[in-house]
């Protein structure tokens, strides 16, 4: 074309078809398409519209600044140039086939995209793709480069273009491991690559500058071998696509990963930042690395690799985690879900935490790190553990494999469970939870165990080092072992399985000790608390030790060792005890102790008991028996037992059984006694042999000998029975003492005894012969085959063992009644200790102490008088009666009543017994005006006491009928009155006698009369008006004679009955005092008069009561005193009186009567009613 000519093909049918084009023309395409069929022409003018340009064949060059928009078609064997300022436009698509070469143009070329299978010639240009839609298979060569804006563009040739590429976004296909030359790659702008074939290993350099996709398809590999960084800002990637990429290279980009399709691996090297891991994260860790940023997401994580991989980042992915090679290292923070170890997993737990997801696999768990790693879930992994440091927690779900634990291991225990491998190292093992944990393995780890909770079983074999258990401890021993180790702490320990445990630890345990199968072999030492025994436990005792627990169970006992076991504690076991070696003894002097079931003795066994105990009567064996201890033994024999009994400071009682191939040897301070048959007896210094039950016979089949120093205790009776030993052999008496204890009855006529019998010979005599009585001498004679005992009345008087004039006058009457009297012939029989006692309970003091009590209760009405004809004369006396009014005109006569009750004690004083006494009832009279100011007056009462003398055990009772007169006057100040009275007494007593030989009890009903006089003078000082109210002084003294008059009693219902004679005794007392009272006149009209009163009483002449007796069986008769009358008593009273109106009055008043000894209380209450 020529310049400036155009070439229009816009209306064509077809386009249209060239050879060349060139010039400086125009060409307008329209919508047609240009077709140049054999270019070689240079065209620098311009091509415009919407059609295309097709290079067919040749060259065509082409330098204008062209804005078609069609596509551009180079065929193969054709080329398109660009030169200078040539172009095609940047809407436009190139489909090279053949060349398309812009080496020569001035500046880059924007084209649309690409596609072909030709070549590209950058030269030192940069092509850029506007909005990419295409595939080029083709080469691209030259020194520049390729730009991607937008769309997707896929690179599939060899290219060898080193200006680099740039993604600024859209996505380049990658389906070539050179597709994208020897250049840098740049991502940015949201650009990303895609890897389409099926293996691609790209090693060019990468930059990316904000999140940048990377896609590999599915079933594709790639590769990038290329260093990745940021770009002009920090830059992330992002890995889509079901395949797989590799990042090897030594990557700086900052910006983070994400995986949303498909596997990424890398290695710490490759992979930076936080990784969104929501597919499939592979490290490929062939060297040592640390991942320290986080890993999220849904997907999981892999380590392949020998290295080792540490991940230090706060994750939390949740895709589980596969350990293929290596090892990988982390702790409860970095490592998440479900674990495949089939390599090496190491916790490095520097602080405490939890891991609750399941691990499998045939690897290794390795715990490091100062903290505690607690493992919940259900794992199997099968390639054992490992605890470098700090703690490692879990349970037999949790725990598998051999453990090679150098620091602690806690299995925390909620349900029953078995751990079968060893647990080898220097560290610790603890069980707690509720569960029980068995051990089964082999196992050697010596840091020792510790049982906070539930159970922990095991054996000698897998429970290593000292143990401390606050809980429960099994061994499971079945086969024989030793446990070297000591056992702390406050709980139990159990022996199951049918092997024999040797425990030889200085253990210290408190919570006992439980047998249920086998044997547990300890000692005092080794065996603690309380042993529950019901298979076989044995005592090892080589050095001498004490064991205080409680042994109990159906299990048997056996002590072997040279040394001796004492147990203190409560024995109750029931299977059979066998001494074998040293010696076994039971109690240390105390009341704890005591074996049951069978015994069988080869060596030593001791009983050091205080108490009462049986011994089994299922003894056998040889070797000796000891009874020690201060206590009481009984043993009913045993003929399969044929060792020695020794007794030693206890009391051994036997009962009937037969013992006749044992030898008794009774040391000092023991006593032997009961009946039954015995092969022997040695009765050294200081024993004591008391036969029978009191009294019996001890039958010894061989010798008996009695020492210097021992002591044959003898038992007679009144009826001839007697203690008695017999021996089949001889009787060698070498000194020794009979001591003599006679029972109650004894009779002068049945006074010798046979005590000892030898078939073969009595040799020897007893040093000496004592007896415990006071009136009975014992003598002993001797002949060729028998020991005497003679008791005869020796010549003390009955009252030479008495200490009280009571007792002493008792005494010679009771002797005067002789030999045959009952009560005689038990005194007879008493020891000095039972003498004073027996006359006293005797003496029938009661009747005298009756007298004491009925001389003092006379007081109470003249108290009554007194105080009713105190107020009757003058209105401000009401306080010492009840309350009158003045006499008003019609109140002549003046009905009163008084109601009393009073309760006292007069002690003993050394002779007669404290007696307490009590009386109640009441007064009533009517008294009357004779002239001015003087009244008289009648009174009568009943009243009824009771007394009692626990020392002599005696109490009694009295009615009592009261009947008086009185009279009272008054001159101004001064008032004057007195009376007599009369009182019948019906008196009951009951005694009971009882000292040893006798009881009973007496009985007498008598009749006594008390009269007396009195009279009283008193004087009225009127205070006047205080603080207090009216206040008025009444100073007195009065007289009074008492006489009582007993009547002649018998007593009946016992031999120790009584007779008295009738007699009489008086006293007369003097009392002088001051009362005191205060008047209120209250707002209804009642008048309120509190008062209170203090006196001396004194009492003249003899202060004795005595009761003369005789005993009813005869005898001389005796005077017997009771309890004294008070000399010197002080008196004091209070109360109130409250007037209602000049009628009707009412006092309430306390009295007390204090002297040595004496004390009397009583409550008085009386009411008035005027006429």
């Amino acid at each position: 074309l020529l310049d400036n000519g155009t070439f229009d093909i816009s209306a064509t049918t077809a386009g249209a078809s060239v050879t060349t084009l060139s010039g400086t023309g125009a060409v307008a395409l329209g919508s047609k398409t240009l077709t140049l069929s054999s270019a070689s022409g240079l065209f620098s003018g311009v091509i415009s519209g919407s059609g295309g340009l097709t290079v067919a064949a040749g060259t065509e060059t082409l330098s204008g600044v062209n804005t078609y928009t069609g596509a551009t078609t180079i065929a193969a064997g054709g080329t398109l140039a660009l030169s200078g300022q040539g172009s095609v436009a940047a809407s436009a698509s190139v489909d090279a086939n053949g060349i398309f070469n812009i080496a020569a143009a001035d500046a880059g070329v924007t084209i649309t995209s690409l596609a072909g299978q030709g070549s590209v010639v950058l030269g030192s240009n940069t092509l850029t793709f506007a909005a990419a839609n295409g595939t080029f298979s083709g080469t691209i060569s030259g020194s520049g480069g390729l730009v991607l804006k937008s769309g997707s563009e896929t690179l599939t040739g060899a290219n060898t273009y080193t200006g680099g590429t740039s993604v600024l976004g859209g996505t380049l296909g990658i389906g070539n491991s050179s597709a994208v030359g020897t250049g840098s790659v740049s991502l940015a702008n949201g650009g990303g690559l895609a890897f389409t074939a099926a293996s691609v290993d790209l090693s060019n350099a990468i930059s990316v500058a904000g999140t940048n996709t990377l896609n590999v398809s599915s079933g594709a590999t790639a590769t990038l071998s290329g260093t990745i960084g940021d770009g002009a800002t920090s830059g992330g990637l992002v890995k889509t696509g079901a395949g797989t990429l590799t990042l090897t290279g030594a990557n700086t980009y900052t910006g983070g990963t994400t995986i949303s399709e498909g596997t990424l691996v890398g290695n710490t090297t490759s992979l930076h930042g936080s990784i969104a891991d929501n597919a499939a994260l592979v490290f490929n860790q062939t060297e040592d690395g640390t991942y320290a940023d986080a890993i999220s997401g849904t997907g999981s994580v892999t380590k392949t690799g020998a290295g080792t991989l540490t991940l230090t980042g706060a994750n939390t992915y949740t895709g589980g985690t596969t350990i293929s090679a290596g090892t990988l290292v982390g702790d409860t923070m970095s490592l998440k879900g479900d674990i495949a170890d089939n390599a090496a997993l190491v916790f490095n737990q520097t602080e405490d935490g939890t891991y609750a997801g399941a691990l499998s696999g045939s690897g290794s768990v390795t715990k490091t790190g100062a903290g505690t790693l607690t493992f919940t879930g259900a794992n199997t992994y099968t390639g054992g553990t490992t605890i470098s440091a700090g703690t490692l927690v879990g349970n037999t779900d949790s725990l598998h494999g051999d453990i090679t634990n150098d620091a602690a291991l806690k299995f925390v225990q909620l349900a029953d469970g078995t751990f079968a491998g060893a647990v080898t190292g220097s560290g610790s093992v603890t069980k707690s939870g509720v569960g029980t944990l068995t051990l089964t393995g082999a196992n050697t780890y010596t840091g020792g165990t510790t049982i906070s909770a539930g159970t922990l079983v095991g054996d000698t074999t897998s429970l290593q080092g000292n143990i401390t258990n606050d809980a429960s401890l099994v061994f499971n021993q079945t086969s024989n072992g030793i446990f070297a180790g000591i056992v702390t702490g406050s709980g139990s320990v159990t022996k199951d399985g049918a092997g024999i445990l040797t425990m030889t630890g200085a253990n210290s345990y408190t919570g006992g000790t439980i047998i249920s199968a086998g044997t547990l072999v300890g000692d005092t030492t080794n065996l603690q608390g309380e042993i529950s025994n019901n298979a076989s436990l044995v005592f090892n005792q080589t050095s001498d030790g004490t064991f205080a627990g409680a042994v109990t169970g159906s299990g048997s006992m056996t002590k072997t060792g040279t040394g001796t076991l004492t147990l203190t504690g409560t024995l109750s076991n029931t299977g059979t005890t066998t001494v074998s070696e040293g010696t076994l003894q039971i109690g240390n002097g105390g009341t704890a102790g005591w074996a049951y079931g069978p015994i069988e003795i080869d060596s030593a066994l001791v009983y050091d008991l205080s108490g009462f105990y049986d011994l089994p009567t299922s003894l056998s064996g040889s070797g000796s028996l000891t009874i020690t201890g201060g206590g009481t033994a009984t043993y009913g024999g045993s003929a399969a037992y044929n060792g020695q009994i020794n007794v030693e400071n206890a009391n051994l009682v036997l009962q009937n059984g037969s013992s006749a191939n044992s030898a008794f040897v009774v040391g000092s301070g023991g006593v032997l006694s009961g009946t039954a048959t015995i092969g022997s007896l040695v009765i050294d210094n200081g024993g004591t042999a008391s036969p029978g039950y009191s009294p019996g016979t001890l039958t010894v089949a061989g010798n008996v000998r009695f020492a210097s120093g021992s002591v044959y205790l003898v038992d007679v009776y009144a009826d001839g029975s007697h203690d008695l030993i017999t021996a089949g052999g001889t009787a060698n008496i070498s000194g020794g003492t009979v001591q003599v204890v006679a029972e109650a009855g004894y009779a002068a006529s049945k006074a010798t005894y046979t005590i000892l019998t030898a078939d073969g010979g009595v040799s020897g005599r007893f040093d000496a012969i004592t007896a415990n009585y006071a009136y009975l001498t014992p003598t002993l004679s001797y002949d060729s085959n028998n020991i005497y005992l003679t008791l005869q009345r020796n010549e003390v008087n009955f009252a030479d063992m008495t200490s009280t004039p009571n007792a002493h006058a008792v005494a010679n009457a009771a002797q005067s009644l002789g030999d045959g009297n009952a009560i005689y012939d038990a005194l007879v029989n008493l020891t000095p200790e039972q003498a004073d006692p027996a006359f006293n309970s005797l003496s029938g003091e009661a009747y005298a102490s009756a007298n004491t009590v009925l001389l003092q209760q006379s007081s109470y009405l003249r108290e009554a008088v007194g105080s009713r004809v105190r107020q009757s004369l003058d209105p401000s006396k009401a306080p010492f009666g009840p309350y009158a009014a003045t006499l008003a005109p019609g109140y002549d006569a003046t009905v009163w009543s008084q109601a009393f009750g009073a309760w006292g004690r007069n002690a003993g004083d050394g002779n007669a017994a404290s007696v307490s006494s009590s009386i109640g009832g009441f007064f009533s009279g009517i008294d009357g005006l004779l002239a001015d100011n003087t009244r008289v007056g009648l009174i009568a009462g009943y009243s009824r006491s009771n007394f009692k003398s626990d020392g002599r055990s005696s109490s009694g009772s009295v009615d009592n009928y009261d009947l008086g007169i009185y009279a009272g006057t008054r001159f101004d100040a001064f008032s004057l009155f007195g009376g007599a009275s009369y009182t019948w007494h019906d008196i009951s007593v009951d005694r009971s006698v009882s000292f040893p030989g006798f009881a009973g009890a007496a009985s007498a009903d008598y009749k006594a009369a008390t009269t007396q006089l009195f009279a009283e003078a008193s004087y009225r000082f009127d205070l006047g008006k205080t603080f207090a109210g009216q206040v008025v002084l009444e100073p007195f003294a009065n007289l009074a004679f008492v006489k009582l008059d007993t009547q002649h009693m018998t007593e009946t219902g016992s031999a120790a009955a009584l007779t008295g004679a009738g007699q009489s005794q008086s006293t007369l007392y003097s009392t002088f005092g001051a009362r005191v009272s205060s008047t209120y006149e209250l707002a209804s009209g009642a008048v309120l008069v509190p008062y209170a009163a203090l006196g001396w009483q004194h009492a003249f002449g003899n202060h004795s009561t005595g009761a003369n007796l005789a005993f009813a069986s005869g005898g001389t008769p005796f005077t017997v005193e009771g309890v004294p009358i008070a000399k010197d008593t002080i008196i004091v009273s209070a109360g109130f009186d409250y007037r209602f109106n000049d009628a009707v009055s009412a006092t309430l008043t306390y009295n007390g009567q204090f002297a040595s000894g004496v004390v009397d209380n009583s409550i008085k209450a009386s009411i008035n009613v005027r006429f």
